[in-house]
Formats: C-alpha cells, structure tokens, sequence
C-alpha cells in the first residue's frame, strides 16, 4: 500500500544519504573509493526517487474527496520540485572558500539526520488511509481490494517495465 511504499522510498533515501555521508571518512576511505561510494548512494537515492514521484496521485485519490484531489495533486507535485530546488541551493550554504571538503561533509551529515527524521515521523504518523473514505468511489475501491504484502507489491513493481525506465532514468 502507499504507506508501505512511502515508508521503503524514506528508508532507501535515509540509506542513501548514510552511504553518502560515509564517502566522506577521510580516515577509513581512500579518496577514490569514496567517490565510488558516494555515487552507490546516489543511485540508491535514485531508485528511491519514482516513489516520490508518484505518490501524490495515490495520496491524493485515498485520502481527499474528487473536489480537492487536484490541488493535494498539485501541492504533493510542487513539494516534490521544492525539495529538488532545495537541495540545489542548500550546498552553496555549506561550501565556502576553501574548506569544501570538511563542510561539504557536514551538508551530508545534515541530510542524513533530516532523512532519519522523516522516516520516524513517517512511520509514526503516516497512515495507510483515513479512517472514512473521502468518496463512495474510494469507499467501494476499498472494499474490492485485497490485502498484499510487501514483498508481493516490490516483485509486481521492478517487474513493471514503466517503473524500471524511470527507475533508469532517474538514476543515471
């Protein structure tokens, strides 16, 4: 369901930017390996990335009645292009003058703690749905469901040829 999912693309993404932060350990991790590491954590984070993508649709269709799905559409799409400008922005924050390396490894440590955070809270507090469909054509979609588990739903999902091209072209 779209908990399971959206807890797995916050796990995915919380282990990506762990990878990434751990590229960074100057001590342990010769320079070139680290950049090999860092890029397994990308593409990680990039295989985590169509969750978010498509999940507002599906929040948008289990949670809000047909008058308001457009615009929980459009405001879980405009998050989604917010965070990608955030992240853009954010690093020039981090990274002055000569001291990259020591402070582009506190932007990584930063994004592994707000990624650990969402997951909890997520995982707290994200339901699959409301307690009371928002629809009758929800209402109905619900009681003809039958229940999945993870797993079953992860197989069904890589082997869906649409979701391995944006898996594909998300991650290179």
């Amino acid at each position: 369901g779209v908990r399971a999912g959206l807890i797995t693309a916050c796990i995915l993404n919380f282990i990506s930017a762990l990878i990434r932060f751990l590229s960074t350990e100057s001590n342990s991790v010769p320079r070139s390996s680290g950049y090999i590491i860092l890029m397994v954590g990308q593409a990680l984070g990039a295989i985590a990335q169509p969750f978010f993508t498509n999940i507002p649709a599906r929040i948008g269709s289990l949670w809000f009645p047909p008058h308001e799905r457009d615009l929980a559409v459009v405001i879980g799409s405009t998050a989604n292009v917010v965070g990608i400008a955030a992240g853009s922005i954010l690093p020039a924050l981090f990274t002055v003058d000569n001291d990259k390396s020591v402070r582009m490894r506190d932007l990584l440590m930063s994004e592994c703690i707000w990624t650990a955070l969402v997951v909890c809270l997520v995982y707290l507090f994200f339901q699959e749905r409301p307690l009371h469909p928002p629809s009758i054509s929800e209402s109905n979609r619900q009681e003809q469901d039958s229940p999945k588990n993870v797993i079953q739903e992860l197989r069904e999902l890589f082997s869906n040829r649409s979701f391995m091209i944006l898996v594909i072209c998300f991650g290179v």
